[in-house]
């Protein structure tokens, strides 16, 4: 008979294994925060992640990286907050801002900041998975993330470096730019110049729509872009993000509608992109929006990109 613990439980003999620092003692716990919390699925166990946030598995995790016991469990730390952070936007949670507070500790910056710019691949990847994540599930956070957007534009220049790295490194700033009170800090690094690189590569492998979306809101409405394969990849991302499929396809990223949204919106704005808009058939996609989004942010968007295509 398999006997299924409570997640108060499966917390309690996390934090008993910490006392004895025993790297696979401690993983073979964390597995089982995974197997609880279904986050190896797509939200497939709903109330076991809600009751892991509450019992604040996040400071639990972010304790045990501070143990520096070993990279391999750093990795698997950053890679369960990361999904757990992932399922919470998925689902629209609104944890107490308790629990996010293991980012405001005086360690999380020189200790992640080590990890995104490590000679360790694996947990490079997980250290901008990890920030890409925090950077989209929770804006409080963003002034702490300001420390990272250096670090950000050195990996997305650097084309030594994989797609996947620098794809997050893309994602993390395409995030931040969204919110209009990171902008500032983005501009101080250049970033639109950076991002325009990825952009016009096309390659959607390393987040060139995220990247268009990020110019788009960090340039305003002077922005204008020509090139044919840009137009149809972000509007085509914008209706993956409306049918909750990935993007790029086959891929494990769902793009936010709400971000496309803001991008076709102030993309709008600058009428030789309406031409090709309304080409791409902006409009059908406007009445799919309108009628199957509920995101009171995309829709409000959405219907200021109509106005903006009928004056």
């Amino acid at each position: 008979m398999i006997v299924i613990e409570s997640g108060e439980r499966i917390i309690t003999r996390l934090n008993s294994s910490l006392d004895s620092g025993d790297e696979e003692l401690i993983m073979d716990e964390i597995e089982k925060v995974i197997r609880y919390g279904g986050l190896r699925h797509e939200a497939s166990q709903i109330q076991n992640l809600i009751e892991l946030v509450q019992l604040d598995i996040f400071a639990i995790l972010f304790t045990i990286i501070k143990m520096d016991i070993s990279r391999s469990l750093d990795s698997t730390c950053l890679r369960v907050m990361s999904k757990t952070m992932y399922h919470i936007s998925r689902l629209t949670l609104s944890p107490s801002p308790e629990v996010w507070r293991f980012i405001f500790d005086d360690e999380f910056v020189p200790i992640v900041k080590s990890f995104a710019t490590n000679d360790n691949i694996e947990i490079r990847l997980d250290s901008w998975y990890f920030l890409q994540q925090i950077a989209g599930s929770h804006p409080p956070a963003h002034t702490v993330l300001h420390n990272f957007i250096e670090d950000a534009q050195r990996t997305i220049v650097n084309q030594f470096l994989s797609d996947s790295l620098r794809g997050r490194a893309v994602r993390f700033c395409s995030h931040l730019a969204c919110h209009p009170e990171n902008r500032e800090a983005l501009l101080k690094f250049n970033l639109p110049e950076s991002l325009k690189l990825v952009m016009n590569s096309g390659n959607i492998m390393i987040g060139s729509t995220s990247a268009t979306v990020a110019v788009s809101v960090l340039i305003g409405e002077e922005f204008e872009i020509n090139q044919e394969n840009i137009q149809t990849d972000i509007l085509t991302a914008f209706a993956c993000s409306l049918k909750s499929l990935p993007y790029p396809p086959a891929s494990r990223i769902y793009p936010s509608s709400w971000r496309y949204g803001l991008a076709i919106l102030t993309l709008s704005k600058n009428f030789q992109n309406r031409a090709w808009m309304i080409d791409n058939n902006i409009l059908e996609l406007i009445k799919i929006c309108l009628e199957q989004c509920q995101d009171p942010r995309t829709r409000a968007s959405i219907l200021n990109t109509l106005w903006n295509l009928s004056t």
